[in-house]
């Protein structure tokens, strides 16, 4: 079946040489057990299991797709979602102002976190935890003092709070449980996006992120704060998924109505993705379960860029966008007797997921959210603007300290050409870019783009102009080097 809305370009790639490069996905979603003070790396199903484990439908839903994605190779940087009103489990020691907290708030400690205390001569806390042993841990200090310091610095299970006036509790040789969490709750859709917003700044360290997505809401304030925060950030691009239980209908009017939907929201660094529940095997229910396509999407970024060797190409396709594991999707979106309606959604600027009659389960669809029929409608091509930011970056702060003249302009010229016919070896821009930063002058006053009075000032100009291959229409972008500020800017 053709979709005539949705564009490939399939190349053989086997004499070109690559530069590869793994993709790790930003992540804010709801889980059982894990720190929410920042973003988690984590590489393995290990990682995710001593951060995160515990599966429970209401407080981590997404748990069975998550490791999925994880058992692929997929890498996150995983932020803890959980509700303001959310409380800690604790043990409280009857009129000895000495309380026992989970470290972490939720339902994960009740009953499951244990405890034994030996007291004088030498104090020792034993701490079980009932879902894994190997985090069990044993803490021991010559004073009582001492071993709450020890448990606040050290345990991954618990805190250990000392009120004023607090005495040494006795004892305590039969194992105890601590009690009383919960994973608390959001009153509406409104105030859970509001607690996700607040998230999103805890990412502004972590340079080597490549996208950011939340599995939280569906609605419109999400998307658009995502939006948002892609927009302020530059570097990283936003994947959101349109609710897998809406209609087609319903998808399209959310795509398209400016007042109840994303109708009027237009964002390069932004891809969108449509798919009806889909169906796979959990290992943890041991049982097949619906859920959304969103990790299934990120797993396909990945085994893209990784597998296929480049991230320069769609992440899309029956090359690149084949999803494994996948049993079957609720609606057949795919199908030849809905192409009229989702080519409607193709239109709308959103990706389709489903089972193809000739390909099986597939992402089908590479756009952005940019709306404006040009090169960076297409992720892939955005994607090389970004990686193109990042490796120009470097080179012209190498040489932004450096003495302010034309044999400094050239060396950064030899070092970003190399670059620049990676690409045009690649059929990533046509041969025929421009790179216009008075390199090949001899004297300052023979310079033609920059200006003198700058160059006296520290500031260097430099504009690159390049033609997406496939495409007529030209990129341009200009990179700023400022030695008094210390800043380089791409714009």
């Amino acid at each position: 079946m053709e979709l005539p809305n949705v564009k490939y370009r399939e190349l053989d790639l086997s004499s070109v040489p690559q530069s590869r490069k793994d993709t790790i996905h930003g992540l804010i979603v709801q889980t059982l057990f894990g720190f929410d003070d920042k973003p988690y790396f984590v590489a393995s199903l290990d990682q995710f299991k001593r951060l995160f484990e515990g599966y429970d439908a209401d407080a981590s839903p997404y748990f069975p797709q998550i490791k999925r994605a994880i058992a692929r190779g997929i890498r996150f940087y995983i932020q803890r979602l959980i509700a303001a009103n959310a409380v800690a489990a604790t043990y409280a020691f009857s009129g000895n102002n000495v309380t026992l907290s989970a470290r972490t708030k939720g339902t994960w400690a009740n009953n499951k976190v244990g405890f034994t205390l030996t007291v004088a001569p030498t104090f020792k806390l034993t701490l079980t935890y009932a879902d894994d042993p190997t985090m069990n841990e044993v803490h021991g200090a010559a004073t009582f003092a001492d071993l709450a310091t020890a448990i606040n610095r050290d345990s991954s299970l618990i805190i250990c709070t000392l009120s004023g006036g607090y005495t040494v509790p006795a004892a305590v040789s039969a194992v105890t449980h601590l009690t009383g969490g919960a994973n608390g709750s959001w009153a509406d859709t409104a105030a859970k996006d509001t607690d996700i917003n607040a998230l999103y700044s805890k990412f502004n360290d972590i340079v080597d992120m490549d996208t950011v997505s939340q599995l939280g809401t569906f609605s419109k304030t999400g998307v658009e704060n995502l939006a948002a925060y892609v927009a302020m950030r530059g570097d990283v691009m936003g994947v959101f998924e349109v609710d897998p239980a809406s209609s087609i209908a319903a998808a399209k009017t959310f795509l398209t109505d400016g007042s109840t939907g994303l109708g009027t929201l237009k964002n390069n660094l932004l891809a969108g993705y449509y798919g009806s529940k889909l169906t796979a095997w959990s290992p943890e229910a041991q049982d097949d379960l619906e859920g959304p396509v969103l990790l299934d999407v990120l797993s396909v970024w990945s085994q893209s860029d990784t597998l296929m060797g480049n991230r320069l190409y769609p992440p899309a396709g029956p090359q690149r966008g084949l999803i494994d594991g996948v049993k079957t999707f609720s609606t057949s979106l795919l199908s030849p007797a809905r192409t009229a309606e989702v080519n409607e959604l193709v239109n709308a600027s959103v990706n389709i997921v489903g089972s193809h009659p000739n390909f099986g389960p597939v992402v089908w669809g590479a756009k952005t959210m940019n709306r404006m029929n040009s090169a960076l409608d297409d992720i892939h091509t955005r994607r090389m603007l970004l990686d193109l930011r990042k490796n120009l970056t470097p080179i012209y702060q190498r040489g932004l300290f450096q003495i302010n003249e034309p044999s400094s302009w050239r060396a950064m010229y030899v070092q970003v050409k190399p670059i620049l016919d990676e690409l045009v070896r690649a059929k990533v821009i046509a041969p025929a870019y421009h790179y216009v930063g008075d390199q090949d002058v001899s004297r300052i006053s023979d310079v033609v783009y920059n200006n003198v009075t700058d160059l006296g000032n520290g500031i260097y100009k430099v504009k690159i102009v390049l033609v997406p291959f496939g495409y007529i229409e030209t990129i341009e972008f200009t990179v700023i080097a400022n030695s008094l500020t210390g800043l380089i800017t791409i714009e």
